[in-house]
């Protein structure tokens, strides 16, 4: 055994021999419960709350804040998906001199609905059945009935006729709906008002629910990369999922409040619907997952180097 000729490091893990500076009894016994020598960058890494060894999995300590960020994205994901394809945004008008007080329905991001089911009753000045008009009124605005069908019917048959084989529930796009609203309308500047409005709405929501698919594709790419960070020794996955994930919540608001602040301002009696709620409920949890995912990131794993 190489005698001691000097005194032991500060960490008592080395001793200067007649050979150089060797382990001690108290590093071996290190090594054996766990602690791994020291390489270069791991400190770097450790400040980082990164993995200190990239090629091992994430450690214990940390994977029941990965499994709850993740599970917490895929449910923001779920509900912004949702929440990008429903026709209730913003509810109809409840005005009686503007439609029919029974009818239901919506407008979403890029779509819309009437629901004419409950509609009942006879319009006493064009003698026609009130849900007869609801479902003229929806299948011109979402082009199942032509212009030209809607200008050559002049009697309640003729309405009834192009109305029976519409479904009580009619949806279509919002960009067709002021494209025939341009082509029903006078020259009026209440017309021309209307005209524009239904423009920016329709603008809106396109820009919208295109910043939503970029967000909910890095959303995605933010999965992947965390389960492969929890389950595999992918260099780096943590530190991808970590930036994406981030991306994915800013394109997300950013979408939110472009809609917001590009939608002309809603009438006194239309209230936001269900749609509108459920991408907030998405926002506010994938902010959480975000959160949840960088106090993981910065919580060291427990080392010890030397």
């Amino acid at each position: 055994m190489t005698n001691q000729i000097g005194d032991v490091s500060d960490d008592g893990f080395w001793v200067l021999t007649e050979s150089g500076w060797q382990p001690t009894e108290a590093q071996k016994q290190a090594i054996n419960q766990g602690a791994r020598p020291y390489s270069e960058g791991e400190e770097e890494r450790i400040n980082l709350g990164l993995e200190t060894q990239p090629n091992s999995p994430m450690k214990n300590s940390n994977q029941i804040l990965s499994f709850v960020a993740i599970g917490l994205l895929c449910l923001g994901l779920l509900m912004q998906i949702i929440g990008m394809h429903l026709d209730s945004w913003t509810g109809v008008s409840d005005d009686e001199d503007e439609g029919w007080p029974d009818a239901d329905g919506g407008m979403g991001l890029t779509e819309f609905t009437i629901d004419c089911s409950d509609v009942t009753g006879i319009d006493d000045e064009l003698e026609m059945k009130n849900k007869d008009l609801c479902k003229f009124s929806a299948g011109l605005f979402s082009g199942d009935i032509t212009v030209q069908e809607a200008f050559t019917a002049v009697t309640a048959e003729d309405v009834e006729e192009l109305t029976d084989d519409l479904p009580d529930e009619i949806s279509g796009s919002i960009s067709k709906m002021c494209d025939v609203q341009k082509d029903i309308s006078d020259d009026s500047s209440d017309a021309k008002e209307d005209i524009e409005k239904c423009g920016d709405r329709d603008s809106a929501g396109g820009v919208a629910i295109a910043l939503y698919w970029v967000s909910f594709s890095f959303g995605l790419i933010a999965l992947i990369t965390g389960l492969l960070a929890i389950f595999t020794a992918t260099p780096y996955a943590g530190v991808v999922s970590n930036s994406t994930i981030v991306v994915c919540v800013l394109l997300s608001i950013i979408a939110f409040f472009s809609w917001l602040i590009m939608t002309p301002e809603l009438n006194d009696d239309i209230s936001y619907g269900s749609g509108f709620v459920i991408s907030i409920i998405s926002m506010v949890i994938l902010i959480s997952s975000t959160a949840l995912a960088f106090i993981k990131s910065w919580k060291p794993s427990k080392t010890t180097v030397f």
